[in-house]
This record gives C-alpha cells, sequence and structure tokens, in this order.
C-alpha cells in the first residue's frame, strides 16, 4: 500500500491502544502495481476483491492526503498526491481502463471526470509548498504538466451522465473551475520564468 495509507492505519489503532494492523510495509506505485498483477494472475477478479481494492489505493490515499493537508502537513499530502497520480496512471496503461471504458468492471476511481479534482489539488498544494519562489525548470515542468493534464481533461472528457445535477453544474464543476484553475498557475508560472534569469 501506499505510505499515506500504512500510516492511516497505524494513527487508527493507535486511537485504540494498538500497534500492529494487517498492513506493515508500504511500497512504491510499481511494487504495488505488481502485486495487484500477481494476484490477478493467482485468480482474484474484479468482482471478487480488485476492484474495491485499487479504490482504496487510489481514494484512500487521496483522502489521507487531503487530511493532512489541512492539518499543516502539506510536503506529506503532495507526496500522497504524486503517489496515487502515478498508481492510477500505470494501472490504467496496464488495464486500458479508460480506452476501453470498461468503468463499471474496474472502477469510477479510473474516470478522468474524478481524477480532475485530485489533479487540481496536487497542483495546487504543489504551488503552495513552493510559495513565492521562483521555479527551476524541473518544477516548472512539473506544473505545467500538471496544468496541461487538467486542460486536456477539462475540454476533451466526456461527463457521465448518469449524475443528478442540473447541466450548468456539470459545467461548472467539471470544465469551467478547473479550466480556470489551471490556467491561472500555468499563467503565474509562466510570468515567473519571464523574471528569472536562470531559465
Amino acid at each position: 500500500v501506499s505510505d499515506a495509507i500504512l500510516e492511516s492505519q497505524a494513527t487508527f489503532l493507535c486511537n485504540f491502544g494498538q500497534t500492529e494492523g494487517p498492513v506493515d510495509k508500504a511500497g512504491t506505485p510499481e511494487e504495488v502495481m505488481a502485486y495487484c498483477k500477481k494476484k490477478l494472475h493467482e485468480g482474484v477478479t474484479w468482482d471478487g476483491g480488485m476492484r474495491k481494492f485499487v479504490s482504496l489505493l487510489y481514494r484512500g490515499t487521496v483522502l489521507y492526503g487531503f487530511f493532512i493537508r489541512n492539518f499543516g502537513r502539506v510536503a506529506e499530502s503532495l507526496k500522497a498526491f504524486k503517489w496515487a497520480r502515478k498508481f492510477i496512471d500505470f494501472a490504467d496503461a496496464e488495464w486500458r481502463v479508460t480506452a476501453e471504458k470498461s468503468y463499471d468492471e474496474k472502477g469510477s476511481c479510473f474516470r478522468k471526470s474524478f481524477q480532475i479534482t485530485v489533479l487540481s489539488m496536487e497542483l495546487s498544494t504543489a504551488r503552495t509548498i513552493r510559495c513565492d519562489r521562483l521555479p527551476t525548470l524541473e518544477v516548472a515542468e512539473y506544473e505545467f504538466n500538471l496544468a496541461q493534464e487538467i486542460i486536456n481533461i477539462a475540454r476533451n472528457e466526456k461527463v457521465p451522465d448518469d449524475n443528478v445535477y442540473q447541466s450548468w453544474m456539470v459545467d461548472v464543476a467539471f470544465r469551467r473551475k478547473p479550466l480556470a484553475h489551471a490556467c491561472k498557475h500555468l499563467a503565474g508560472t509562466m510570468n515567473e520564468m519571464m523574471v528569472n534569469p536562470k531559465l
């Protein structure tokens, strides 16, 4: 599992006076992906637990990242958001969920319309950590790529039509707000690059 989920388990158990839980080791997104593939090869099906496990890994990591961000642990929350993004990207590339639109079988956490909010949170957290410091070329590229991914999703991804919201609500939540958020940070980074002599 991710470091975020491992820590959340330890925190939960500590409140009940326990020190040991069912999971005792965190892994990289690549290591966890290898574990998922191993379990599928051993016969675990998506309906038999894999869908819930993948959802736990992604949503649980994101949720804990959001939780600790609100308590001032911003750098650690960014690590959680990055872990979750890398894991779901690896999983999507491996199982071709987006390409085959197999969300009903493999889970809604693969939907780009779901991930766009998480990407926006990651970008905002990265900018918060950097504060007023000028970006390095590596940081600028990272922020550019995140903002561009948000923009691409907002412009091109079809929102699920089985929601209960009115069309203007969907437009604001899934398109206008993410676009405004990404473009604001993109413009800010570009402006900083213009005044940074090293870039």
